[in-house]
């Protein structure tokens, strides 16, 4: 499937699991690396590739398991909380560290 983008394209039609609304909502979502197909998916994997190396990737679990234990301790003062206020933090300080944006 990988090899017959003309077959099986990420790009006709993107990888979204909602329906999209307009064909401008198609055009956003078709300049996500995700949705792309060969060769500017590879171009774009090529730039991106050494944040996935085994030993990023080791790196980066170290430091999300230490987030969320610091968003879980958080927590603990106050009782409850909304999940999912806490939760979208996470994957959003993952990408902010990939990205090396300061805290």
């Amino acid at each position: 499937m990988l090899r017959t983008p003309d077959v099986f394209s990420s790009h006709l039609g993107a990888t979204q699991i909602r329906a999209l609304d307009t064909s401008a909502d198609l055009a956003l979502v078709r300049m996500m690396m995700l949705n792309q197909d060969p060769p500017d998916h590879a171009r774009l994997r090529r730039v991106v590739a050494a944040a996935f190396t085994p030993r990023a990737l080791h790196e980066l679990a170290t430091a999300i398991e230490s987030r969320a234990a610091e968003l879980v301790a958080g927590i603990r003062p106050l009782g409850e909380a909304d999940f999912v206020s806490i939760a979208a933090d996470l994957p959003v300080w993952t990408l902010a560290l990939i990205l090396g944006m300061p805290k």
